[in-house]
């Protein structure tokens, strides 16, 4: 008997989609859930274990950095805030985290994932993980990606401040889980962007 086989990637409903590709998420996430604290305060501790789980093994130390130079404070008046912030109340938190890297001398780096995330620990009911698997799901679903982004880094907050307005959009429209849509954008994007994903580039 044989079994060969093709993929199929017929339409699916955003619930499908959720359903099918989160099955592919590998990260470990004990350490998100016991840090996030949604609806509580964050400690430091918190923020650090969280950047270290963002970041992985390898950036570690630098992400412990990052967690350390904004203060906590900072980040839990956004908690108390209103949800979801207004983008004009996600730039003024990004540049108020920003400013705190630069004053700690970590200004090194233009890359927004990092900042983004501590944004996203500051309200994680309303400004959603972004990473360049993320991007580029994003990308493929609403049909703007090209080939060249696929070589590139997510470098905007007004591109990040669109994704944000969509993604808050499909949870709500769709009644999609918030943690398991990230997870399957994140293990979509990660298909896209191995040899197999080029199936449907």
């Amino acid at each position: 008997m044989s079994n060969f086989v093709t993929l199929s990637f017929d339409p699916a409903s955003p619930t499908e989609f959720v359903e099918f590709w989160r099955r592919g998420y590998r990260a470990k996430v004990a350490t998100y859930d016991q840090n996030i604290r949604e609806n509580q305060p964050l400690s430091t501790d918190n923020v650090v274990a969280l950047m270290r789980w963002k970041a992985g093994n390898r950036f570690a130390a630098a992400a412990e950095g990052f967690a350390r130079a904004v203060p906590v404070e900072l980040l839990n008046a956004s908690r108390e805030a209103k949800v979801p912030l207004t983008d004009e109340a996600v730039r003024d938190l990004y540049d108020r985290i920003t400013s705190a890297l630069h004053a700690e001398d970590l200004g090194w780096t233009e890359a927004i994932v990092w900042r983004l995330f501590l944004c996203h620990l500051a309200q994680p009911q309303s400004i959603p993980i972004y990473d360049r698997y993320v991007w580029r799901a994003w990308g493929f679903i609403t049909e703007w990606i090209e080939p060249h982004h696929y070589l590139e880094l997510p470098a905007t907050l007004d591109t990040y401040l669109e994704f944000r307005r969509w993604w808050n959009d499909a949870v709500q429209s769709d009644g999609l889980d918030r943690r398991r849509f990230y997870q399957a954008l994140m293990a979509f994007g990660q298909f896209l962007s191995n040899r197999w994903g080029r199936l449907l580039r």
